[in-house]
Parts: structure tokens; C-alpha cells; sequence
């Protein structure tokens, strides 16, 4: 049994099993079928990009099996780059940390060499570059090659050093500090969360999303596989964070569908705007007399810096109001918005069903 994904362009063939020629001899089918496609569709596939790798982290077995396809040899490589994503034999992704962390480095030297203490860009614009630039090219992908640890325990993961020391030469050029200060110091002066635990929200929003997606998408079993069962020889990254963090499984989320509504849907809702007061009090007039109807006002305000939002249903004689918080943090736009919810709850949770609802 084989799998295989693709983006764009970039198309990889995975299959398993016990020894590295069952393996070759799955992906040469496998190829042998791709080849076939291409020949009845006029494709073309670039044979010289073809790299495989035999995943294993037991020494003692042979990963020297090549693969013929397309009159050539593909022999076994040690590690193969996908999607920016560099996979190692044993799946340890040392030398994808190396790689991120050199280019962190690199990325960190340049802001030095624009910023110091007497001259250059001010603090919040340098922080934002290395926020916006440096931090997500070292964390693409995190889900995949970090390892969060468990809520509690002090000791980070060892091989995170070299990106650390990389946000480390940007928070010094950040705040122009000396050479000898700590690194906890600079963390807090410069509010730049460590490497460890901004790697680790990184990767729980990422799981957060995954619990939004509806139930038809491909990864849901495979999240649904890897909460129910354990694999022994590799636990792999979605069976850990399973595990691990087994609260941000168990969370029922709103469904988002990662695609936008086709030409055809059409709304429920409506927006009547008239043309003028005595036309909207004649309709308003007209619908408030009809039984099968039921009638929300709602309103957002702010009021000495205090916003707030409202709904008063006359229909059921319901009131329902809401403080949102100071100016500062809310706006009456919100509020608005806000005062639209309260008025949906009325007409869910009210006894009697009507066939329209105006707000």
C-alpha cells in the first residue's frame, strides 16, 4: 500500500515495509503508473530531480535498494528537501535545524549591521523586521521537525540551541546591549518570547486549526488515527502532540471551510436599505403587524469610554445587553456586530418558531 501527496509541482511517492527491496519494488509500481499517465496525457516528469530515501532509524538495516525507472538507476539518498523541509534517514531533522539555523544567523547578522545604538532604524521598527522575517523562516514547518515539551517541565529541547542563538544575536542588536548580558534579560527588554515556547505556540495554533477543518478533509483521519493508537517502532509528530497535549484534541471547534462558497450560494439573510424614513417606517410598519414575523432592535454604543451593546426584542418583550470592555480595546463597531449576535440568540432559543426575523 502506497501514498502519495503532491503541490504544485512537487510530487512524493511513500510506501512501507520490512526490508529497503519491498520498499523499491512498491515504488517502481508506483512510478511504472505515473509513467503510463504521462505517456496517455502528453505529460513530462524531470527523471534527473528524482531523489529517494529510505527512512529507518534501525543501523542494522540494508537502505541501499535503488529504484529503475525511465532507463536509469535512482539510487538511495541520505536526506531529500521537500517543500522546504529537509528529511534526513532517520527523521531527526538535524540538518534541517542546521539549515534554518544558519539562515536565522545570517538574516540576525544583517539587522546588526542596520542597527546600533546611536544610528539606524528605532527599536519597534527592527523588531517588527525580525518578528515579520527572521522568526518565521527559522519556524516553518515547526510541526513537523520540533518536539514541544510537556506543560511543566523546565528543561527545553536540546536541539533548539543554535536557533536561539541566532534570536540572540538579533535581540542584542535590538537594544544595543553588551556582549556578556543574559539572555533572559534581553528576552524581557525586547518582550520576545523564547525560541521553545514561541515554537510551541506555533505548533498549537497549527493544531487548533486542524480541529476547525470539516470532517470530508484528508487530514481528519489521520488526526482521528493518531489520538486512538500509538505506533511503536516511531511515534510520529501528530501521535505526539496526541499525547502530549491531549486538551487541544478533546475541543469541539467551529467548522471553517478552507474554500470560498461557490458561485451559486445564495444567502439567507437579506439587507433593505430604503430610500428614505417614510418608506423604512412604512415597511417597518408593515412587517411588525405580521404575526409570523418576529422584530429585533439592536444597537452598539459608547458611552464615556464604556462600550456596550443591546438587543430588545418586542415580539417576546426580551432584553439582552452586553459591556464589551473600554474604548481602548473595543470599538462601537464591534458593538454593532455584537448587538447582531445577541439578537440570533433571541430568535434560536426563543419557544415559538417564526417564518421571518427582522434585526
Amino acid at each position: 500500500m502506497g501514498q502519495s501527496l503532491g503541490f504544485i509541482d512537487d510530487i512524493a511517492y511513500g510506501v512501507q515495509g520490512q526490508t529497503d527491496e519491498e520498499n523499491a519494488r512498491k515504488l517502481q509500481r508506483m512510478l511504472e503508473k505515473a509513467e503510463e499517465w504521462r505517456l496517455k496525457h502528453g505529460g513530462r516528469f524531470e527523471t534527473s530531480k528524482y531523489l529517494l530515501v529510505h527512512f529507518t532509524r534501525r543501523r542494522t538495516l540494508n537502505t541501499t535498494a535503488p529504484i529503475w525507472i525511465s532507463g536509469r538507476y535512482i539510487h538511495p539518498s541520505q536526506e531529500a528537501k521537500y517543500l522546504g523541509v529537509i528529511f534526513d534517514e532517520q527523521l531527526r531533522y538535524k540538518l534541517h535545524i542546521q539549515h534554518i539555523a544558519k539562515k536565522g544567523t545570517k538574516f540576525a547578522l544583517a539587522i546588526a549591521r542596520i542597527t546600533k545604538s546611536s544610528w539606524g532604524p528605532k527599536f519597534p521598527e527592527v523588531r517588527k523586521l525580525f518578528t515579520s522575517v527572521v522568526a518565521p523562516r527559522m519556524d516553518y514547518a515547526a510541526l513537523i521537525w520540533h518536539r514541544p515539551v510537556k506543560y511543566g517541565q523546565l528543561q527545553r529541547p536540546p536541539q533548539i540551541t543554535k536557533l536561539e542563538t541566532a534570536q540572540r544575536i538579533a535581540m542584542k542588536a535590538l537594544l544595543g546591549s553588551f556582549r556578556t548580558t543574559a539572555t533572559a534579560a534581553l528576552e524581557i527588554e525586547t518582550s520576545l518570547a523564547p525560541v521553545h515556547l514561541r515554537l510551541q505556540s506555533r505548533i498549537l495554533r497549527s493544531i487548533t486549526r486542524f480541529q476547525t477543518l470539516p470532517q470530508k478533509h484528508p487530514i481528519n483521519p489521520c488526526i482521528k488515527r493518531a489520538a486512538t493508537t500509538i505506533s511503536v517502532s516511531f511515534t510520529s509528530p501528530l501521535e505526539y502532540l496526541t499525547t502530549t497535549f491531549p486538551e487541544y484534541m478533546s475541543t469541539t471547534l467551529e467548522t471553517i471551510h478552507p474554500f470560498p462558497k461557490p458561485p451559486w450560494w445564495q444567502p439567507t439573510a437579506h439587507i433593505d436599505l430604503s430610500s428614505n424614513k417614510k418608506e423604512a417606517k412604512q415597511r417597518h410598519d408593515q412587517t411588525a403587524r405580521d404575526p409570523s414575523t418576529i422584530c429585533i432592535y439592536t444597537d452598539g454604543s459608547g458611552i464615556e469610554g464604556e462600550i456596550g451593546a443591546a438587543a430588545y426584542c418586542p415580539t417576546t418583550s426580551e432584553i439582552r445587553q452586553q459591556y464589551l470592555g473600554k474604548d481602548s480595546s473595543q470599538n462601537v463597531y464591534v458593538a454593532e456586530l455584537f448587538a447582531v449576535k445577541l439578537a440570533i440568540d433571541i430568535v434560536h432559543e426563543s419557544p415559538t418558531k417564526y417564518d421571518n426575523c427582522i434585526i
